[in-house]
Protein backbone atom coordinates (compact mmCIF):
# COMPACT_ATOMS: atom_id res chain seq x y z
CA UNK A 1 0.00 0.00 0.00
CA UNK A 2 1.66 3.44 -0.76
CA UNK A 3 0.20 6.52 0.54
CA UNK A 4 -0.75 9.86 -1.47
CA UNK A 5 2.18 12.35 -0.95
CA UNK A 6 -0.67 14.87 -1.30
CA UNK A 7 -2.12 13.14 1.67
CA UNK A 8 1.00 13.03 3.68
CA UNK A 9 1.57 16.56 3.33
CA UNK A 10 -1.82 17.77 4.45
CA UNK A 11 -2.07 15.58 7.45
CA UNK A 12 1.73 16.91 9.19
CA UNK A 13 -0.15 20.00 10.08
CA UNK A 14 -2.48 17.82 11.88
CA UNK A 15 0.34 15.59 13.35
CA UNK A 16 2.45 18.42 14.43
CA UNK A 17 -0.58 19.60 16.50
CA UNK A 18 -1.28 16.38 18.29
CA UNK A 19 2.32 16.05 18.44
CA UNK A 20 2.54 19.12 20.61
CA UNK A 21 -0.96 18.38 22.18
CA UNK A 22 -0.09 15.64 23.10
CA UNK A 23 3.51 16.54 24.85
CA UNK A 24 1.64 19.44 26.84
CA UNK A 25 -0.81 16.82 27.65
CA UNK A 26 2.11 14.06 28.69
CA UNK A 27 3.29 17.08 31.18
CA UNK A 28 -0.55 18.56 32.10
CA UNK A 29 -2.26 15.19 32.60
CA UNK A 30 -0.84 13.48 36.15
CA UNK A 31 -1.15 9.64 36.93
CA UNK A 32 -2.99 8.88 39.86
CA UNK A 33 -0.09 9.35 42.06
CA UNK A 34 0.48 12.73 40.38
CA UNK A 35 3.71 12.36 38.33
CA UNK A 36 3.39 12.05 34.50
CA UNK A 37 2.65 9.35 32.22
CA UNK A 38 5.37 7.41 30.90
CA UNK A 39 5.58 7.07 27.53
CA UNK A 40 6.64 3.86 25.59
CA UNK A 41 7.87 3.78 21.79
CA UNK A 42 7.22 0.19 20.98
CA UNK A 43 8.54 -0.64 17.96
CA UNK A 44 10.06 3.26 17.99
CA UNK A 45 7.65 5.78 15.44
CA UNK A 46 6.34 2.94 13.64
CA UNK A 47 3.76 5.17 11.99
CA UNK A 48 6.24 7.47 10.81
CA UNK A 49 9.30 5.41 9.88
CA UNK A 50 10.18 1.53 9.37
CA UNK A 51 9.66 -0.06 12.75
CA UNK A 52 12.50 -1.69 15.28
CA UNK A 53 15.26 0.67 13.64
CA UNK A 54 17.39 2.89 15.31
CA UNK A 55 16.17 5.57 13.34
CA UNK A 56 12.79 4.63 14.59
CA UNK A 57 13.47 4.47 18.14
CA UNK A 58 15.49 7.77 17.92
CA UNK A 59 12.70 9.73 16.33
CA UNK A 60 10.02 8.28 18.96
CA UNK A 61 12.46 9.86 21.34
CA UNK A 62 12.95 13.07 19.96
CA UNK A 63 8.66 12.79 19.85
CA UNK A 64 8.90 12.75 23.95
CA UNK A 65 9.02 8.63 24.35
CA UNK A 66 10.06 7.84 27.70
CA UNK A 67 11.08 4.20 26.89
CA UNK A 68 11.83 2.27 24.25
CA UNK A 69 10.30 -1.10 23.86
CA UNK A 70 12.18 -3.46 21.04
CA UNK A 71 10.81 -6.90 20.77
CA UNK A 72 14.01 -9.78 20.76
CA UNK A 73 14.76 -12.48 18.36
CA UNK A 74 17.49 -14.80 18.25
CA UNK A 75 19.47 -14.99 15.17
CA UNK A 76 20.83 -18.76 14.04
CA UNK A 77 24.39 -17.74 15.65
CA UNK A 78 22.60 -16.61 19.02
CA UNK A 79 22.51 -12.75 18.61
CA UNK A 80 19.71 -10.92 20.15
CA UNK A 81 18.34 -8.41 17.38
CA UNK A 82 15.43 -5.74 17.32
CA UNK A 83 12.71 -7.58 15.27
CA UNK A 84 9.10 -8.38 16.22
CA UNK A 85 8.23 -11.01 14.07
CA UNK A 86 9.59 -14.89 14.08
CA UNK A 87 10.24 -14.04 10.32
CA UNK A 88 12.02 -11.29 8.24
CA UNK A 89 9.62 -11.15 5.09
CA UNK A 90 6.91 -8.60 6.53
CA UNK A 91 9.78 -6.09 7.57
CA UNK A 92 12.88 -6.83 5.52
CA UNK A 93 14.18 -6.77 1.99
CA UNK A 94 15.08 -10.93 3.10
CA UNK A 95 13.55 -12.21 -0.61
CA UNK A 96 14.99 -10.09 -2.95
CA UNK A 97 18.20 -11.07 -1.32
CA UNK A 98 18.20 -14.71 -0.06
CA UNK A 99 16.38 -18.13 -0.75
CA UNK A 100 13.87 -19.21 2.42
CA UNK A 101 15.54 -21.63 4.46
CA UNK A 102 13.17 -24.08 6.00
CA UNK A 103 10.36 -23.24 3.90
CA UNK A 104 10.66 -19.56 5.29
CA UNK A 105 12.47 -16.28 6.21
CA UNK A 106 12.57 -17.44 10.05
CA UNK A 107 15.41 -14.75 11.93
CA UNK A 108 16.34 -18.19 14.08
CA UNK A 109 17.71 -19.28 10.02
CA UNK A 110 19.54 -16.50 9.22
CA UNK A 111 22.95 -15.31 11.30
CA UNK A 112 23.68 -11.87 11.97
CA UNK A 113 26.33 -11.02 9.39
CA UNK A 114 22.71 -11.97 6.62
CA UNK A 115 20.75 -10.37 9.20
CA UNK A 116 22.94 -6.77 9.13
CA UNK A 117 22.50 -7.30 5.13
CA UNK A 118 19.11 -6.31 5.50
CA UNK A 119 17.25 -3.22 5.14
CA UNK A 120 13.95 -2.87 6.91
CA UNK A 121 11.31 -1.74 5.17
CA UNK A 122 8.33 0.82 6.14
CA UNK A 123 5.23 -0.97 6.70
CA UNK A 124 1.41 0.90 6.56
CA UNK A 125 1.80 4.45 6.37
CA UNK A 126 5.29 4.78 7.11
CA UNK A 127 8.08 6.36 4.94
CA UNK A 128 11.77 6.57 5.18
CA UNK A 129 11.96 10.44 5.94
CA UNK A 130 10.07 12.18 8.37
CA UNK A 131 10.16 15.97 8.16
CA UNK A 132 13.03 17.96 10.26
CA UNK A 133 14.53 14.99 11.02
CA UNK A 134 17.67 13.93 10.30
CA UNK A 135 18.87 10.16 12.32
CA UNK A 136 22.52 10.22 13.37
CA UNK A 137 22.56 6.32 12.88
CA UNK A 138 24.66 5.73 9.74
CA UNK A 139 22.86 3.37 9.55
CA UNK A 140 19.11 4.13 10.40
CA UNK A 141 17.28 1.23 8.85
CA UNK A 142 19.10 -1.55 9.31
CA UNK A 143 18.23 -4.42 11.54
CA UNK A 144 19.45 -3.87 14.93
CA UNK A 145 21.14 -5.62 17.14
CA UNK A 146 19.90 -5.43 21.19
CA UNK A 147 23.26 -3.62 21.69
CA UNK A 148 23.16 -1.41 19.27
CA UNK A 149 19.77 -0.20 20.75
CA UNK A 150 21.52 0.10 24.34
CA UNK A 151 24.13 1.92 22.86
CA UNK A 152 21.32 4.48 20.95
CA UNK A 153 19.35 5.25 24.25
CA UNK A 154 22.50 5.75 26.33
CA UNK A 155 23.41 8.16 23.50
CA UNK A 156 20.08 9.70 23.33
CA UNK A 157 19.84 10.26 26.93
CA UNK A 158 23.10 12.19 26.63
CA UNK A 159 22.28 13.96 23.71
CA UNK A 160 18.36 15.09 25.55
CA UNK A 161 19.48 15.18 29.56
CA UNK A 162 17.27 12.78 30.66
CA UNK A 163 17.42 9.11 30.92
CA UNK A 164 16.05 7.02 28.59
CA UNK A 165 14.81 3.72 29.31
CA UNK A 166 14.27 0.43 27.57
CA UNK A 167 11.58 -2.34 27.78
CA UNK A 168 13.30 -5.20 25.92
CA UNK A 169 10.21 -7.90 25.13
CA UNK A 170 11.79 -11.33 24.01
CA UNK A 171 10.00 -13.43 21.37
CA UNK A 172 10.06 -16.68 21.66
CA UNK A 173 10.35 -17.61 17.87
CA UNK A 174 9.07 -20.70 16.23
CA UNK A 175 7.11 -22.99 17.86
CA UNK A 176 9.23 -26.21 18.82
CA UNK A 177 12.41 -24.60 17.31
CA UNK A 178 13.72 -25.46 20.75
CA UNK A 179 15.56 -21.86 21.15
CA UNK A 180 13.38 -21.05 24.31
CA UNK A 181 16.15 -22.20 26.80
CA UNK A 182 19.20 -20.36 24.54
CA UNK A 183 16.91 -17.33 24.57
CA UNK A 184 16.03 -17.06 28.14
CA UNK A 185 19.69 -17.56 29.18
CA UNK A 186 20.75 -14.78 26.73
CA UNK A 187 17.71 -12.66 28.24
CA UNK A 188 18.68 -13.42 31.75
CA UNK A 189 22.61 -11.90 30.18
CA UNK A 190 21.28 -8.34 29.84
CA UNK A 191 21.57 -7.93 33.00
CA UNK A 192 25.58 -7.09 32.14
CA UNK A 193 24.08 -3.76 30.78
Amino acid sequence: MTTNPVHRTRLLPIALVLLTIGTAAHAALPQLSGQAPIVIAHRGASGYLPEHTLGGYELAVKMGADHIEPDLQLTKDGHLVAMHDATLTRTTNVATLFVPRNGSYGVADFTLAEVKTLTVKPVGAAGTTYPGFTPVSGEPYRVPTFDEVIDLARSLGAITDREIGIYPRGQAGRPGDGRQDSFDADCQGLQRH
